[in-house]
């Protein structure tokens, strides 16, 4: 199977599950997605040992890549989302 590993095509033994780790919901391997929780190697490095590439990962749906994409950001930016949260408390104080 193909996988991105930092926009780089790793080529790994095996094949990819047809169901999400989130969320369960089965579809067509092709339809799902590796989601790295972080990239802990070089491209380099994985390119000599490819199995590299799937340490650090879930496979998922769209969907909940989409989700698991905007907590990795959330968490790389924790001030700007507390901040965040005390704007959306203030305004939502004022409407009640």
């Amino acid at each position: 199977m193909k996988l991105k590993y930092k926009r780089a095509i790793i080529k790994v033994n095996g094949e990819r599950p047809h169901y999400c780790n989130i969320c369960g919901r089965a579809g067509k391997p092709r339809g799902m997605q590796f989601h790295h929780f972080k990239y802990a190697y070089m491209v380099s490095e994985v390119r000599k040992n490819p199995i590299l590439a799937v340490e650090n990962t879930i496979f998922i749906c769209f969907r909940c890549h989409q989700v698991a994409n905007a907590f990795r950001i959330c968490q790389e930016n924790k001030e700007v989302v507390e901040k965040l949260k005390d704007l959306y408390g203030k305004i939502g104080a004022m409407n009640v």
